[in-house]
């Protein structure tokens, strides 16, 4: 007859370990509980991410622009002359160029490289450029304003305007 071994049926040998020696690791439950829980959470926050994103890049745009028209207020008072922030070719999006153009080869001061994720829209329609006048105001008849928005998200939307008196301000949102 054959030995007996101490298994009973249905169960493999057991393994013995030596004392005060702990086996570490994860089971393969573990394993599956913990990607599907980063899976689920993964799902809430790429739409939140994606909406951050967008709402800093239009932030960030019509920030850009605001301090452009806070300096072209300050240079135009300095220099004692008109200051132009205009549209680049193609407009607001393409970014834009403070000048001096007091004389016929007008000076740059200020650049402003193209805008990515946003698009560009103005009131009064068709607006590229603002001249500030040499006491600091926008040589203007109305409010100028200038939005925005994300493209991958249009509710994100931020609005830069001037008084006439010069002072931009700018406020989340498709209107000042």
């Amino acid at each position: 007859m054959a030995a007996h071994s101490s298994c009973t049926i249905g169960e493999g040998p057991r393994r013995r370990h030596a004392p005060g020696i702990r086996q570490a690791g994860f089971t393969l439950f573990e394993l599956i509980l913990t990607v599907t829980i980063l899976g689920i959470l993964t799902a809430f926050a790429v739409p939140s991410y994606t909406r951050l994103m967008a709402n800093q890049q239009a932030k960030s745009a019509s920030t850009a622009l605001y301090m452009a028209m806070v300096k072209a207020r300050s240079e135009a008072i300095k220099r004692n002359v008109n200051i132009t922030i205009g549209a680049n070719a193609g407009g607001w999006q393409s970014g834009w160029t403070l000048q001096d153009l007091t004389n016929s080869a007008g000076v740059n001061i200020d650049a402003e490289t193209a805008l990515n994720g946003v698009t560009v829209t103005t009131n009064p329609s068709g607006l590229t450029s603002l001249v500030y006048q040499s006491s600091g105001r926008i040589s203007a008849t109305t409010y100028p304003q200038i939005v925005f928005t994300a493209s991958n998200w249009p509710s994100a939307q931020y609005c830069v305007s001037a008084d006439l008196g010069g002072r931009p301000y700018s406020t989340n949102g498709s209107s000042c």
